[in-house]
């Protein structure tokens, strides 16, 4: 469930999660990449 412009609503998204490392290959951190994919799991559903 996500708020847009203040109204509930459903959506799908994508995560994908990569570490970070510093100068000498230790963790330092993640990276997240969110991509919606709303509409492309609407139009599967009507299927």
């Amino acid at each position: 469930m996500l708020y847009r412009h203040g109204q509930p609503e459903t959506v799908w998204m994508n995560l994908y999660y990569s570490p970070v490392l510093d100068l000498s290959g230790r963790p330092a951190g993640m990276m997240a990449f969110v991509f919606e994919t709303t509409e492309r799991m609407a139009s599967f559903i009507k299927l």
